[in-house]
């Protein structure tokens, strides 16, 4: 068992699927004044952009004990994507898509007023795990994400859904408690970890009685789609498959077969 709630130490197991598999994920951030009062940060609270990917197993984008790359830095503590982008894109053989969506500023908005951001990634056999992070800010290095979410079934088919409520975790390199703390590098660089309520009393998280931080954001992941030959031992109930004709870029028509 992991030492932390909500994270589970569990192998990754190789996938059986077949074809490929789409997906969209969407993006709700429950960061606000309102749901997280304590030392809300007014001015220039935001999301920074989302960043990810799908990708095998060779490749860690970031995850719990782990240490954070340039990149995983970069966002975590400047809100930039543009090392982790250029850092997935060097995986070329282990990822199949870049993950991107924009940043957030204000925070948190009325889904009536700004849509939720979404980005859509596609994954195979080899290629059947999903991460991405985006930053909260502002922060010391503060982030939500997913490490290493698999997609593929026991079952030799592709998850229908994936909802999933975040706490924020701190990428390691910056040792301010606080989210408007001036910089103040860790070093050494520690190991990513979630926040828990315990950390720090001024922590904006802090909690006495330890208990658990409120969810600051949530992640859908639907899956839309799917391409090519499908080996599901359990018949899927969704019926999403395309059928492989001209590429769908050219023609721009979709073709489904029932």
């Amino acid at each position: 068992r992991s030492p932390w709630p909500g994270v589970t130490d569990k192998p990754i197991l190789d996938c059986c699927a077949c074809g490929t598999a789409k997906y969209r994920l969407t993006f709700y951030g429950n960061w606000s004044e309102k749901t997280h009062p304590k030392d809300y940060p007014r001015r220039a609270n935001h999301w920074s952009a989302i960043i990810g990917g799908s990708h095998s197993k060779n490749y860690v984008l970031w995850e719990y004990g782990g240490y954070a790359s340039e990149g995983v830095k970069q966002v975590a503590e400047l809100g930039s994507p543009v090392k982790m982008e250029e850092e997935i894109r060097q995986q070329s053989d282990e990822v199949l898509t870049v993950i991107k969506a924009k940043a957030q500023w204000p925070a948190w908005q009325p889904l009536n007023v700004r849509a939720a951001p979404s980005a859509e990634f596609s994954v195979d056999r080899t290629r059947h795990l999903m991460s991405f992070l985006t930053m909260m800010g502002p922060s010391p290095d503060w982030n939500v994400g997913l490490s290493a979410e698999d997609l593929c079934t026991k079952e030799c088919g592709w998850v229908q859904k994936v909802v999933q409520d975040l706490i924020p975790w701190d990428a390691g390199t910056d040792s301010g408690v606080t989210y408007e703390s001036p910089n103040k590098p860790t070093i050494p660089q520690e190991k990513i970890r979630p926040l828990t309520s315990l950390d720090h009393p001024q922590s904006p998280f802090y909690d006495p009685e330890g208990g658990s931080i409120t969810q600051v954001a949530r992640v859908v992941i639907e899956r839309i789609a799917r391409k090519g030959e499908q080996c599901n031992i359990v018949p899927d109930n969704v019926d999403d498959i395309v059928a492989d004709l001209a590429p769908e870029e050219k023609t721009g028509h979709h073709h489904h077969h029932h």
